[in-house]
């Protein structure tokens, strides 16, 4: 039986390179009770050698197909001939381990402030049943909070999408290069964070922007008070244990920075991503937009704009669900 389309929820998704440890193919024709359309081809994959093929879903004949097991040792290569200090891949699977999801964190020597060390994070997305395109994207992860992929410039953070067509393979070749591009972009993105704590903001002021991005990003009010819970309590310990009452992010009431609320929303992204992942990506990349809106010329005015409360009626937030 094919595959239908299904979107990601809590229950649908795999953990561990067991689940991209198959073989998959395409097979000319797509068979149907009992007669085979010659415009269509299909996807079968197989663990061993000795099991046999099962279908996995109906693609055009120009599909380009790309085994997920062959994208992670291309990129892991990669990162290895660089000599980058990375943690083990973590991958999830969806749709029986048709759609995947790969990521690395890679250890740097940059630091937004003192005690906020970044990583950088690539990110490997691919499909064997045409539901998910070959993308690989990069950006910042915090190594102490773990807050996620963020990168200011979305041109440079996806260096690779294409669909699946036969010449996929010749961009696939050049991925060496195209890691380059997104390493470059990280290390400019940490120079624009930079400038965020130099956006200073009192604690009051500070709850209303984050009810005013919490508007734009759609949260509900269960989640508004997650991340107020962080942005209040900065030296509790939630954002990084090992911190608690040392009194490095400061301490609640005192004056607050852009920073501070930016740590705030993208932990509480962190959490969603715990329950449910991918589920935050969007929301990731507009929170970056509005920051990277707070690092150039006019910085200071989009920043104090935010201050300003919002009285209209909130909307209710809908449950998402992320399809591919």
């Amino acid at each position: 039986m094919l595959l239908k389309t299904m979107a990601k929820t809590p229950a649908a998704f795999a953990k561990g390179y067991d689940q991209i440890d198959f073989e998959a193919k395409k097979e000319d024709g797509f068979h149907f009770k009992g007669t085979v359309n010659p415009n269509f081809s299909t996807i079968v994959k197989r663990r061993k050698e000795t099991d046999p093929w099962y279908p996995v879903a109906k693609v055009g004949n120009g599909y380009g197909l790309v085994n997920h097991r062959d994208a992670v040792k291309t990129v892991q290569k990669s990162i290895e001939r660089k000599k980058f200090k990375f943690d083990k891949a973590s991958i999830l699977t969806w749709e029986d381990g048709a759609v995947m999801d790969a990521r690395w964190t890679i250890k740097t020597d940059q630091h937004v402030k003192v005690g906020d060390a970044a990583g950088f994070e690539l990110i490997l997305k691919n499909g064997i049943n045409g539901h998910e395109r070959f993308s690989l994207r990069g950006g910042m992860k915090m190594l102490v909070c773990s807050n996620g992929m963020t990168s200011f410039d979305k041109k440079s953070s996806i260096s690779i999408e294409f669909k699946h067509r036969e010449s996929i393979h010749d961009h696939i070749k050049d991925i060496n290069h195209q890691i380059d591009i997104l390493f470059d972009a990280f290390h400019a993105d940490i120079q624009k964070l930079k400038l965020l704590p130099q956006l200073e903001v009192s604690q009051q002021h500070g709850l209303i922007i984050i009810d005013n991005i919490a508007r734009i990003i759609k949260l509900s009010k269960k989640d508004i008070e997650n991340v107020n819970g962080y942005f209040t309590n900065p030296d509790s310990g939630i954002l990084d244990p090992d911190a608690k009452g040392k009194g490095l992010r400061g301490i609640t009431g005192e004056t607050r920075n852009a920073w501070d609320i930016y740590n705030s929303l993208t932990a509480h992204l962190r959490d969603l991503d715990n329950d449910n992942p991918g589920l935050a990506d969007k929301k990731r990349d507009t929170i970056a937009d509005i920051f990277d809106g707070f690092t150039g010329e006019d910085g200071s005015t989009n920043f104090n704009r935010l201050m300003i409360p919002d009285d209209r009626p909130r909307r209710r937030a809908k449950v998402e669900t992320v399809e591919n």
